[in-house]
């Protein structure tokens, strides 16, 4: 029986890799605490890189500022502190971050302030900001004086 080309090399591959899994002792099935094990462990910080980009975000560093907002709202749980640095990302500049802050500015019944963020996008021409305008529109609509 004969072998094509392709088998010999893929049964090649198969046993190098085995090897290098052998020699280097990495098992697939045994927990490893440096793995993320939950979509939160992604966002989350160390206490110096949370003073490091604290010292960023407050110094106008938007990216910092949003991080900051993932590790409060994701990692933490944080909701308030989460707010407070999303509020800072878009006052910084991020659009990811004044859409969310918009949207949170607009939960909360804050519709002058949140309208004021999404007009800011509006503004870059953003395309998916329609929809939050006019959410915060109707909202004001009901609710008259906020």
């Amino acid at each position: 029986m004969e072998v094509s080309n392709a088998a010999a090399k893929f049964s090649l591959f198969i046993g190098i890799f085995t090897l290098i899994i052998y020699v280097t002792g990495v098992h697939a099935m045994e927990p490893n605490d440096d793995l993320a094990v939950s979509s939160a462990s992604t966002y989350m910080l160390s206490a110096n890189e949370i003073e490091s980009l604290s010292k960023s975000a407050l110094s106008g560093d938007a990216e910092a500022a949003f991080r900051l907002y993932q590790y409060f709202r994701f990692s933490r749980s944080d909701y308030e502190k989460a707010m407070y640095w999303v509020g800072i990302s878009a006052k910084n500049g991020s659009s990811v971050g004044q859409y969310s802050f918009a949207f949170y500015l607009s939960k909360k019944g804050n519709f002058k302030e949140a309208l004021y963020w999404a007009n800011i996008l509006k503004s870059k021409n953003d395309p998916d900001i329609d929809d939050l305008i006019n959410s915060i529109n109707e909202k004001m609509k009901e609710n008259p004086g906020k």
